[in-house]
């Protein structure tokens, strides 16, 4: 193989390489993504009276639109809208929430209104307007735990997190 050749080759290597990271990238700015994060609440004055509060983030490079927040109770979504869940924020008073890119919102689920408490949610949901659901289950219970939170253990009679 000539001088000339192997550099040919290597060059051709080297473009589809990063042909193929290219298309990859593409793909994945495209992608709605959003993220849940439990907060924590243990410096928040109105502690006593949260259940949960947990921050919406758009990781898009592109608006998205929240319609629905909420809490997964068993198999099936335990839906907690308006007024359970408190915005925190003014300019953001109800759903549905356009979200620009790479910003954030916390939401808050106030102990009033869920006298129940915690017990048997499996984890935290939001819908988009695109009709994408992002869950946040697994690892709920020790997630919850690490961030300030009082976690009872799961048991059938336990009332589960407080």
């Amino acid at each position: 193989m000539s001088t000339s050749s192997a550099i040919t080759l290597v060059l051709a290597v080297i473009g589809a390489v990063l042909g193929v990271f290219n298309a990859w990238r593409n793909w994945i700015n495209d992608q709605v993504r959003v993220r849940l994060d439990a907060v924590d609440i243990s410096n928040h004055a109105s502690r006593a009276d949260m259940l949960v509060m947990f921050e919406v983030r758009n990781l898009s490079d592109f608006p998205v639109t929240i319609t629905d927040i909420g809490l997964l109770k068993g198999r099936a979504l335990a839906e907690l809208r308006d007024p359970k869940i408190v915005i925190n924020r003014r300019e953001l008073a109800s759903l549905p929430i356009r979200l620009e890119p790479r910003t954030s919102f916390s939401v808050t689920a106030m102990r009033s209104e869920c006298p129940e408490g915690l017990g048997g949610i499996r984890g935290l949901y939001i819908r988009t307007a695109c009709g994408r659901t992002q869950k946040r289950a697994k690892g709920w219970r020790r997630y919850l735990a690490q961030r300030g939170y009082e976690v009872a253990p799961a048991t059938q009679n336990s009332p589960g997190i407080q």
